[in-house]
């Protein structure tokens, strides 16, 4: 076998071995509640994430959150009036452009994701404590180099 195919060979075991890893990570952070935990208003792994987007964004179009996820414009709609029901976002007319709504989060929302942040953050700092700075330092490094492909 030459050099090459046993190379490739090799790099695709450790990244089937990567995919196994973390799935099962993946998983028991999900079994955990960790990721989407449970919230009074019942919300959906997408409502979380639409939460988390607009505390990191402040505000955006319901166009900027369907991009996001990958989801159609109906679908973006249905999730978004969802949380404009229970008082978790605001709509609003920009001053710049009235024909775009804008959405932000409100006080509540802003409580919701606060605790959903600690509670990840929680759940991280148990995962890696028993790494040592060196090895946290290079997982920080592959998820930078993973997310800059994005």
């Amino acid at each position: 076998m030459d050099s090459y195919k046993k190379d490739f060979e090799e790099r695709n075991r450790k990244l089937k071995e990567f995919q196994d890893l973390f799935e099962n990570i993946f998983i028991y952070m999900k079994k955990q509640e960790d990721l989407f935990p449970k919230t009074p208003y019942n919300l959906s792994a997408s409502h979380i994430l639409i939460l988390t987007y607009l505390n990191k964004v402040g505000n955006c179009t319901v166009s900027d959150i369907t991009n996001y996820l990958g989801i159609s414009s109906g679908g973006g709609t249905v999730l978004t009036n969802n949380l404009l029901k229970h008082n978790l976002i605001n709509h609003y007319r920009s001053n710049k452009d009235k024909r775009v709504v804008l959405l932000s989060l409100t006080s509540q929302g802003e409580e919701i994701v606060e605790q959903i942040i600690k509670q990840r953050s929680t759940t991280f700092v148990g995962m890696l404590e028993n790494l040592d700075e060196t090895e946290i330092e290079q997982i920080l490094d592959v998820f930078r180099k993973l997310n800059h492909n994005f």
